[in-house]
């Protein structure tokens, strides 16, 4: 409220370049998500099983929400439904200053979710409830990014990663090797996507009353 002190009340403040979405960000808007999720967290305590299940997708490497914390949560409540993490680079690991580690995951998870793993590191196997989806990994290919997750290669708008070859890709303000990278705005794996969603419909579908919380 006080004219000096005005930028601060901005993470960022960036000229719009991005048709579809603002390029600044006010801090009371992450203030607010927080006050929501402390408010999500307190209703939940008390419940060990979830009415519903959730079907999340996740980068190890992500700068808004924090995938260990998205392993934690589906552990502290016992989620049902399915969990996906998508890894970064193999050649790559241990340049982010934020990942979890998936083979220690895919080892020693437990609770009633499925668990997925998509990677590119050959050999990595999982367990009963983990499985492994071994890919092609680009070689410009990091990691991915927040914003990344629902958007195809095919995008008209946000196909950098498709047109420009030169570019390194990942998540922003992460990597703390000495190549610069490019913010990720497609998900390559998209198809894996789509084909865990297939599965879950289906899942469902052949589960109503469990799937819809006994609704």
């Amino acid at each position: 409220r006080i004219p000096l002190f005005q930028r601060f009340a901005w993470l960022d403040i960036l000229e719009d370049s991005d048709p579809c979405k603002y390029m600044s960000f006010p801090k009371n808007a992450a203030w607010q998500i927080y006050l929501l999720s402390r408010e999500n967290e307190r209703r939940l305590k008390g419940h060990r099983c979830f009415p519903v299940p959730i079907y999340s997708f996740q980068s190890v490497c992500d700068a808004t929400v924090s995938a260990c914390a998205a392993v934690l949560f589906y552990e502290r409540y016992g989620l049902d439904g399915y969990l996906t993490l998508f890894d970064t680079h193999p050649a790559r690991r241990g340049q982010f200053k934020s990942s979890v580690d998936v083979r220690k995951i895919a080892r020693e998870w437990k609770g009633p979710a499925r668990l997925f793993i998509v990677t590119g590191e050959s050999g990595l196997e999982g367990r009963e409830m983990s499985h492994v989806i071994t890919v092609p990994w680009k070689d410009s290919l990091f990691s991915l990014s927040h914003v990344a997750l629902p958007f195809s290669v095919d995008d008209p708008l946000y196909n950098a990663y498709e047109t420009d070859k030169q570019a390194l890709w990942g998540e922003k303000r992460l990597f703390k090797g000495e190549e610069e990278v490019e913010r990720l705005r497609v998900n390559p794996f998209f198809k894996q996507v789509t084909m865990l969603l297939d599965q879950s419909f289906i899942r469902m579908a052949d589960n109503p009353s469990k799937e819809q919380g006994g609704s």
